[in-house]
């Protein structure tokens, strides 16, 4: 079978996320929390971009509430 399908979903190591608006939009959707915590680090000592830190952090929100309501509902 082909792997073509799942190594387009993978985020690629060797991308700069933070390159532009249009690239952190295309790869934001599959990258995990630990990495958008990552980014969010970075772009805050970086360049500061308002939209940028926005759209990192509301992902991140997203994944690390889906974590510990996971983990709330499994004790």
């Amino acid at each position: 079978p082909s792997h073509d399908n799942l190594e387009n979903t993978m985020p690629k190591k060797d991308v700069d996320y933070l390159s532009n608006w249009s690239t952190l939009n295309q790869h934001v959707q599959k990258l995990d929390e630990a990495t958008l915590a990552d980014l969010l680090k970075k772009e805050r000592k970086g360049k500061r971009r308002t939209q940028f830190i926005l759209r990192l952090y509301g992902r991140f929100n997203i994944l690390r509430t889906a974590r510990e309501r996971q983990e709330l509902l499994s004790k």
